[in-house]
């Protein structure tokens, strides 16, 4: 190594670290030591005086500065710096922390010089927030308990697994010896933790060295990114959660498992801490996804009450957590109770017992004229499937379509039943007011299936429907998911609600349109367990020979199906509900609770609609970029407000579709439905505006600014 080249690299990450980056850089440029060091800075394109501080540090030889042109959200500014080190060895010093021993490096890397089998050293860190400035405040440290009986533990030294399955070192205190100088793994990804990702990934290659002294100080502050992690876990995993549980799934692999019981744990911790937050908050669509994506987790940790809860929360249709209103399997039909499970106990499909409100049972209020019931099907064919999903797949398999349109902002659950039942999907892009191009249509074939959804209850627009209705050689169904209204068909040739969702009713997907009533018989179990999987897989291919590998991917297939689709119907309390609520009186409360929000919140709503002309599902309100949806979120479910998030994440390429990913990341739905009173609307108004004030955000923000 020559005199010029420095022995080590310290990496600098910095964004908006104005008040704090010329106490980090002079903590590093006052190192003592015997050999050369460099310092590269990389800046996020802050957008405060950060850059011109570090500018007046530039001249200095041994500073090497990375400038991001626009902000990367940490991710490509962090391998942009990686790209200059030129060290044997790293240290890290972020741009809001700094070092206080002049001699940190010279000890660190005179450490691993003399003791090759070391492959990373740290130090133990004090710890300055808030608190900690106060006038007599206590000193707080991030540091590993040595006093031990074992003569290693005394000397500080630690193997990885014991260091990966309880991780105690803080960033700012790592000197790693550097492998990375042909590239990063191929699965390397731009989001993961880059604290986490370095330690581990060099802890493997030796062992670990730790110096009980202290020599840098973690800066704690609202502007941290680990500070969110501080102060509420549930709220860290929710926003930074799927990014640690990937991380952490690619170094299990990547270790061929050999710390596999201790990555568990690492991910454990995410699970347990998005699924409380989930259950927290409400979030019961995104606990689903949560669950279907890492079921083993849940259902292997039988013991962990938080995992439990959450898998009887997002599956109650499981029949271990089958509801009391459900109409079950057919009495004597063994086939059907061998589909619901092995272990599914046998029930009887007698007549329910509708519950009671005091003395006045649901069955002595009268069906009224005008019902939702009424408007819905509208003396039109329709079939009743146990949720929404049930229904569409059906009848894309029994219409035979050959590939499924949908647009690019929609339930991420809805493209896994589509993988797992076998369709092709394809995607039609939205803009940042959810509405569709048409653009596609070029592109959809005769035999494909188109499906649009009418977000939040607002129609989609009628240039669509209309060229889509021209289009006689395609199947057009219509998601009327979040709707309340009865809107003519457009030419569809079906449309789709889901009463569980916009009416809170127990359960229900109703399949409305010609032809459809015959779909219904899927849901009942009539016929035998091997004719209704020759039926639903459409196994023209099944007579092969028995080896034949399509034979085998298709029996799979149909083995999965039962877990994907639900077989029962809709339960007749849901329909008993749905003719006695008038849909006229229910759709004006819920434009009458929309006009009250937009009254006080209109600048942060995604449409500039003070009146709309459909009844909403609820108030989509976009968070001010400042302000981690999260946050809000999880403040005002504290507070009692029930809201909700819109498809969060969506499992799409996020580079690639930039509208919906913010769309999933900043759109909140506050509540407005029908059985909110005015006061009730009032409320969540008002809470809102109090989160955003104490947050210091305000009302800022415009019509639907994404």
């Amino acid at each position: 190594m020559s005199e010029t080249t420095p022995l080590v690299s310290v990496l600098m990450l910095t964004y908006n670290h104005a008040p704090y980056i010329g106490q980090a850089i002079e903590s590093v440029l006052n190192q003592q030591t015997r050999y050369p060091f460099e310092l590269i800075i990389c800046d996020d394109a802050s957008t405060d005086d950060t850059r011109e501080v570090v500018r007046r540090y530039a001249a200095d030889p041994r500073i090497v500065c990375s400038f991001q042109p626009r902000n990367t959200k940490f991710g490509k500014n962090f391998v942009d710096g990686v790209m200059k080190i030129r060290g044997r060895y790293v240290a890290f010093c972020e741009g809001d922390d700094y070092w206080t021993h002049p001699q940190k490096l010279e000890m660190q890397v005179h450490f691993l010089e003399m003791h090759p089998d070391f492959s990373v050293c740290a130090h133990k860190v004090q710890i300055l927030s808030e608190q900690d400035r106060q006038p007599g405040a206590q000193k707080h440290y991030v540091y590993k308990d040595c006093n031990s009986d074992d003569e290693r533990i005394k000397n500080g030294i630690f193997y990885a697994d014991e260091a990966i399955a309880n991780y105690y070192f803080q960033t700012g205190s790592l000197v790693l010896r550097w492998r990375f100088r042909e590239g990063f793994p191929h699965w390397f990804r731009k989001r993961m933790m880059f604290d986490h990702f370095m330690f581990m990934l060099h802890a493997v290659e030796g062992k670990i060295k730790y110096f009980d002294t202290p020599m840098s100080v973690w800066r704690r502050h609202g502007g941290g990114y680990t500070w969110l992690q501080t102060q509420d876990k549930g709220l860290f995993f929710q926003k930074e959660g799927y990014d640690w549980i990937q991380m952490y799934t690619h170094m299990d692999k990547f270790f061929s498992f050999r710390f596999h019981w201790q990555i568990r744990e690492r991910i454990l911790l995410a699970l347990r801490s998005i699924a409380a937050n989930c259950m927290e908050t409400g979030n019961v669509s995104q606990l689903r996804l949560l669950v279907s994506r890492h079921e083993s987790y849940f259902r292997e940790v039988l013991k962990d009450a938080v995992l439990v809860d959450a898998l009887r929360l997002a599956c109650p249709e499981k029949p271990e957590f089958m509801p009391p209103w459900s109409t079950g399997v057919e009495a004597g039909d063994e086939d059907a109770e061998k589909d619901a499970g092995t272990d599914a106990p046998r029930q009887k499909n007698i007549e329910v017992s509708l519950p009671e409100a005091g003395k006045l049972a649901l069955e002595d209020i009268p069906v009224c004229e005008g019902s939702v019931w009424d408007a819905w099907t509208a003396g039109q064919e329709y079939a009743r499937f146990f949720n929404l999903r049930s229904a569409l797949m059906r009848l894309l398999w029994e219409r035979g379509a050959s590939s499924v349109w949908l647009p690019t902002y929609m339930p991420p659950i809805l493209l896994d039943n589509l993988r797992s039942c076998q369709f092709t999907n394809n995607c039609y892009g939205v803009n940042a007011q959810l509405e569709p191009s048409e653009e596609f249509l070029k592109e959809v074939r005769p035999g494909d299936a188109v499906v649009t959804i009418s977000y939040l209850g607002r129609p989609v627009p009628a240039s669509l429907t209309e060229a889509l209705a021209a289009r006689d050689d395609i199947l057009l169904i219509e998601d009327r998911a979040h709707c309340l209204d009865a809107a003519p068909m457009s030419g569809a040739d079906a449309v789709i609600y889901s009463p569980r969702h916009v009416m809170g009713v127990p359960d229900g997907g109703l399949l409305v349109g010609r032809g459809t009533a015959a779909l219904e018989q899927w849901c009942l179990p009539q016929l035998s367990s091997h004719q209704r999987r020759r039926h639903d897989l459409l196994l023209q291919e099944f007579e092969s020979p028995t080896d034949s590998p399509v034979r085998a991917q298709l029996l799979r297939a149909g083995d999965g199906m039962k877990h994907q689709l639900s077989r029962r119907p809709m339960s007749r309390l849901t329909e008993a509900l749905l003719r006695r609520i008038p849909l006229r009186e229910a759709a004006e409360r819920r434009r009458r609770n929309w006009r009250i929000l937009y009254e006080m919140l209109g600048r942060l709503c995604l449409w500039p609609l003070p009146h709309p002309d459909f009844a909403p599902y609820a108030f989509p309100l976009v968070t001010p970029r400042n302000l981690p949806t999260e946050i809000l979120h999880t403040s005002l479910s504290r507070r009692g407000i029930a809201c909700h998030r819109m498809w969060h994440p969506l499992g799409l390429a996020k580079n690639f579709y930039p509208i919906e990913e913010s769309l999933a990341a900043r759109l909140l739905l506050l509540p407005c439905g029908h059985n909110l009173t005015q006061a009730d609307v009032e409320r969540v108004g008002e809470e809102t505006l109090r989160v955003l004030t104490e947050c210091g955000c305000g009302e800022s923000g415009g019509f639907g600014v994404l």
